[in-house]
């Protein structure tokens, strides 16, 4: 069981790589007990959120960061990695940033099976914010996976959601109970 969750890891960092940033990323991960709370967003990020558990807290840069859940079931491991940047100063910027997101998932997993795309909305703080998403049929090493994708504009933020887990109804529901469960996206205007 721990082979396939640091398996699914590595695909969650290469094949769907966090948002790049013209800023140094800063190498070391944060320790924090308790609700995490990013300064620069004002995104908070629980301990636990329904089966999941946070697993690590990765500062990029001052204002960009990814935080990982996991959860370990009967079903299989389902990781998740939250990233939260600036969204870019362009038009079209977060379906720019889908789109290049996607790409690096087909050149990482050319024989992957594309499930299902389409738009969303994320209901945080009042607001919908819109969004995209996609899901594509994978084999890491023989273990068949489902990965997903989810990025959302909220105000001036980015937030992408990258998840790896099993094929099915089980896990997709898990998934959207996680995505419902989790607080309010970033409120406060980026610096």
């Amino acid at each position: 069981m721990k082979h396939r969750y640091v398996v699914s890891l590595l695909f969650l960092c290469g094949a769907l790589s966090a948002c790049e940033s013209a800023e140094e990323p800063i190498a070391k991960q944060l320790e924090h007990h308790g609700a995490y709370v990013h300064a620069a967003s004002g995104m908070a990020f629980p301990t636990d959120v329904g089966p999941f558990q946070r697993r690590n807290i990765y500062p990029q840069s001052a204002q960009e960061l990814d935080v990982s859940y996991g959860s370990v079931s009967s079903i299989g491991p389902i990781l998740i990695t939250i990233t939260v940047a600036p969204a870019p100063a362009q038009d079209d910027a977060c379906r720019t940033e889908f789109d290049n997101r996607k790409r690096e998932i087909v050149a990482a997993n050319a024989a992957g099976r594309w499930i299902e795309e389409g738009n969303l909305f994320l209901a945080a703080g009042g607001a919908n914010y819109g969004g995209w998403m996609t899901s594509v049929d994978l084999l890491l090493g023989r273990a068949p996976v489902r990965g997903y994708l989810y990025v959302f504009c909220a105000r001036d933020w980015l937030v992408a959601y990258r998840i790896t887990g099993p094929r099915g109804e089980p896990a997709a529901r898990l998934i959207e109970d996680f995505i419902a469960a989790m607080p309010a996206a970033p409120l406060q205007p980026a610096r």
